[in-house]
């Protein structure tokens, strides 16, 4: 997984980072924040993947991530259906 681009965006409290991994196969949410919470070396909690984009035909694969400062920042800024998606087991609740 390389890093193309970081923001520190310290109006909303974050850091705004784009990947880019090569992969057949775009791979779960879960795996993508799983490496990159260790590539990072940052809170599970407060990595919030926004976006995974692949073009048909192309092996290359964009994500971008948010990492917040902390978890009330992320919470009244992250839309709700995008926290869904980062955290599989909330889905369940409602």
């Amino acid at each position: 997984m390389k890093e193309v681009s970081k923001v520190e965006n310290k109006l909303l409290d974050r850091v705004e980072y784009v990947f880019e991994i090569q992969s057949s196969s775009t791979p779960s949410r879960e795996e993508l924040k799983t490496q990159i919470v260790k590539q990072l070396k940052a809170d599970e909690k407060l990595v919030s993947i926004q976006e995974i984009k692949s073009h048909y035909g192309s092996q290359t694969i964009h994500i971008i991530v948010y990492v917040y400062e902390s978890q009330d920042v992320m919470e009244s800024l992250v839309p709700k259906h995008i926290a869904k998606r980062n955290n599989p087991a909330v889905e369940g609740e409602e």
